[in-house]
């Protein structure tokens, strides 16, 4: 170093300026002190002393976890619609996502409130006693020539098991709300739109009012629809609750919405004794045991953690997807049977084209069951389920209406 020149040591720190360009901005050094001038808008705050920092992060770890803490908090606290009941439920449960919209279904366009309640009724699901209601009276209609018609005793009928369907999924849905918590998410009891207590009120209303328009229709008719909301309500009511025994669970749906349910529709305009009725809802019995066991493939998880003893649970997805596999192909092999007996007129025969389709779905079953379909809730297999129980239901009415008119 030269003589003339002062070590930086002996030099006024006042008088030293060090400028330095940065992507973030100049930083200017003057003597001891650090300031930094951000030609941009965005800029990072200067770095604390050492034991400065120590404090500050200390204080700012728990002020962290403190705001963690009541972020939690607020998460775990119910929605303001839910009632106490389920939120006591549901403290056992973490919070599920914000998957509300996944499913908008009939939300669209109506108000919120307004859309939870029709969510709530399940409307792809009331088209089974719809195309089972319209079917099996159009079928005993054809057997009599139409003697007795009338489009109000038919629309009456039809929409009173319907109503009886959308009773008994708001009672299910009020009784499964903690384990829609883990499964369905989306669905209005669990994101707070409908209370647990309006979905019983909602579905003692229902029940009452197809009750008693079915004291208005016939004897038998009242009879059907009053074993029919016994067996709906049992399903999903502890303590005998058939949802949680295994095998009585598909049981009894088959029972409600297959057999009964295609016998309590032929009895709008015929005789609920005809051997016919029995025998296509046998049909609609034997699919239906099997078949319901669709829509449990996708709720594994919180049917497994509350009990639920469904066939995926106790038998694992793959067996359990062997064992009710043939259910889509078993039923059609009672059509001829029921043709041979002379229960079913011979154009019944036309229906094994259906074999086709429960094949396919057989595989798919196989390979797809736990997958959800993106426009449905639950596997495509259980589209398939309901789509093919349509058929069914409508085709037994197009043999028996066509062969009336072609004979």
């Amino acid at each position: 170093m030269p003589d003339d020149e002062e070590p930086v040591e002996e030099m006024d720190r006042e008088h030293v300026q060090i400028s330095i360009e940065t992507s973030n901005g100049r930083t200017n050094l003057a003597g001891e002190n650090l300031q930094q001038n951000n030609v941009e808008e965005e800029g990072e705050p200067p770095e604390p002393d050492e034991e400065e920092g120590v404090e500050e992060s200390m204080d700012g770890g728990m002020e962290g976890a403190k705001a963690d803490v009541e972020v939690k908090a607020e998460m775990a606290r119910p929605p303001e619609h839910q009632d106490p009941d389920t939120a006591a439920i549901d403290d056992e449960i973490s919070l599920p996502p914000d998957d509300g919209e996944r499913y908008p279904g009939w939300r669209v366009g109506l108000p919120r409130k307004l859309g939870a309640y029709v969510e709530l009724i399940r409307p792809f699901t009331l088209l089974a006693p719809l195309f089972g209601g319209l079917g099996a009276s159009l079928l005993v209609l054809s057997t009599q020539d139409f003697e007795g018609f009338s489009w109000p005793t038919l629309i009456y009928g039809v929409v009173t098991l319907m109503l009886l369907n959308a009773a008994s999924n708001c009672m299910n849905a009020a009784y499964d709300a903690h384990i829609d918590r883990i499964n369905k998410p989306y669905r209005p009891i669990p994101k707070g739109l409908v209370t647990r207590d309006e979905a019983f009120s909602i579905a003692f209303l229902l029940y009452f009012v197809a009750f008693v328009r079915a004291m208005l229709i016939s004897p038998e008719f009242w009879a059907l629809v009053t074993i029919i909301t016994i067996i709906t309500i049992y399903y999903s009511m502890p303590p005998i609750r058939f949802k949680k025994r295994f095998w009585v669970s598909n049981i009894s749906i088959a029972m409600a919405r297959g057999l009964l349910g295609f016998v309590a529709a032929w009895s709008i305009f015929g005789d609920p004794w005809d051997p016919t009725p029995w025998v296509i809802g046998g049909i609609l019995f034997i699919y239906l045991v099997g078949a319901t066991t669709s829509k449990d493939f996708t709720d594994i998880e919180g049917d497994r953690k509350f009990g639920m003893r469904t066939l995926p649970v106790v038998y694992g997805p793959k067996r359990a997807a062997l064992v009710t596999g043939p259910f889509f192909i078993l039923p059609f092999i009672f059509i001829p049977l029921g043709v041979l007996r002379g229960y079913l007129i011979d154009a019944s025969n036309y229906l094994m084209v259906l074999l086709v389709w429960g094949i396919y779905v057989m595989v798919l079953l196989q390979n797809h069951a736990t997958e959800r379909d993106p426009n449905f809730e639950n596997s495509p297999v259980w589209k398939h389920m309901y789509l093919m129980l349509f058929a069914l239901q409508i085709g037994f009415a197009v043999v028996y209406v066509g062969d009336y008119w072609l004979n």
